[in-house]
């Protein structure tokens, strides 16, 4: 269909070619008339993007020769095409089955006697009295933040993991499964099901909810879901890895009802915590490993706990493969068991939010404090470096460091170019020196 082709190449100026290639032009044209174009999206991920993304654009552009709007009918993969049948059809086909709204699963390891507080003993402290005195009644919801790998996802599994013998449920979900979760109720058509479902359980635990950034349609049924559950005085548990305030493409309605209970902040773990998760964790699949061999693995793995985590999963496959205990295990034979994943640490991209972490860690401000408003000459250097860190190092557009300082494309110029300026002076170099280390 030339007017649809046409439409798609009309979108490159404000897409970009890229965007397109990914989204628009994986749609399929199953069957077009005159003021009708029937489309099939290959994943409920791509519907639910064109529903956000291009359905307002299209009540307001798409159009054929005589000026009349041509209307889109869009489903995904495996759904029920709404093209028009001919008369009689010789039976109705069946309806797809209910989708269950199930949590993701909760990690039989974490609890909270093997949580290593160490610069994180505020949250600890709170989950353990939310566990003791549920229902709470002072802190509602409750919003912890973080980088990847400070605990977050921890502390929300060892409370479900703790309130379950209470006969109390909880319903565990990562941003993605809430999304996933209301694409198959759309697809489904079982929206009451999914509404009823999220209401049903005592404890709502949701996890990274900085995913939502600009997801319109998964917000809009959150914020109903939030609103519903307040209303029933039933727990609210968020994470994300900024503050309420710092997060991006997020409704301000949404983020004020964040607000409502308590902010708490996780650090990542020092070098002597992930020794004592490394020790623990070793011991609990029955390794014995040597303090060499894990002083070695903190330090190999240890800028990324997830990394730690996953090294030791793979040792322990590997030694059990092997048919070798942990104390056979020497630094090269770690090593060579280990290489692959070794590479791939190394070769692991930056981010912008490590950028920021080191710089804070660096420079000894907080992460809240680079991404802040402070106008103060201690706060706004800090700031001035990461942008620069972030040009230099990742090449990100000076529009999307933009978005993630929250500063207008100006801003975000002159700064990189006052630190460009200075970055010989000898103070700004060993800065700069430092940080290329550490990140």
């Amino acid at each position: 269909m030339k007017a649809w082709f046409d439409f798609i190449a009309s979108q490159e100026g404000r897409l970009g070619q890229k965007t397109i290639d990914q989204w628009l032009l994986a749609f399929k044209v199953i069957h077009f008339d005159a003021c009708n174009l029937y489309l099939e999206a290959p994943s409920p991920l791509h519907l639910l993007w064109f529903e956000e993304h291009m359905r307002p654009v299209v009540l307001k552009e798409f159009i054929n020769n005589n000026h009349h709007p041509i209307r889109i009918h869009v489903t995904a993969t495996g759904g029920n095409t709404t093209v028009p049948q001919k008369k009689n059809p010789k039976k109705e086909s069946a309806l797809p089955p209910a989708p269950r709204f199930s949590s993701d699963p909760l990690d039989p390891a974490f609890s909270f006697r093997n949580f290593v507080p160490d610069k994180n003993s505020v949250a600890l402290k709170l989950f353990s009295e939310v566990a003791m005195n549920y229902p709470p009644s002072l802190y509602n919801p409750i919003y912890l933040y973080g980088p990847s790998g400070s605990g977050k996802s921890h502390l929300l599994t060892a409370l479900a993991h703790t309130l379950a013998p209470r006969g109390l449920s909880s319903l565990f979900v990562k941003a993605e499964t809430f999304t996933e979760h209301l694409i198959q109720a759309i697809r489904s058509g079982t929206m009451q099901l999914f509404r009823k479902t999220y209401r049903n359980y005592d404890l709502l635990l949701l996890d990274d909810v900085h995913l939502f950034s600009r997801k319109n349609a998964t917000q809009e049924e959150f914020f109903h879901t939030f609103n519903a559950l307040h209303g029933m005085s039933k727990q609210i548990i968020i994470t994300g890895n900024v503050p309420p305030g710092q997060l991006l493409e997020i409704e301000p309605r949404l983020i004020s009802r964040f607000e409502w209970g308590i902010a708490v902040s996780l650090q990542l773990p020092s070098k002597e915590a992930l020794y004592t998760i490394a020790l623990q964790k070793s011991e609990a699949v029955g390794l014995k490993l040597k303090e060499e061999v894990i002083g070695y693995l903190v330090e190999q793995f240890g800028k990324q706990p997830k990394s730690l985590h996953l090294a030791l999963d793979a040792l322990t496959l590997r030694l059990h493969l092997l048919k070798k205990k942990g104390a056979d295990l020497t630094i090269p034979l770690l090593e060579e068991l280990l290489a692959d994943l070794i590479e791939k640490e190394k070769k692991e991209l930056l981010s912008p939010e490590k950028i920021i972490e080191q710089v804070a860690l660096l420079l000894s401000v907080t992460e809240g404090t680079i991404l802040g408003k402070s106008q103060k000459q201690e706060d706004v250097l800090p700031r001035q470096l990461a942008m620069y860190l972030c040009r230099e190092k990742l090449n990100l557009p000076y529009q999307k460091i933009g978005a993630i300082f929250k500063r207008d494309h100006s801003t975000v110029m002159a700064s990189i170019k006052k630190i460009a300026e200075r970055k010989e002076e000898s103070a700004i170099a060993e800065i700069l020196r430092s940080l290329s280390k550490m990140t």
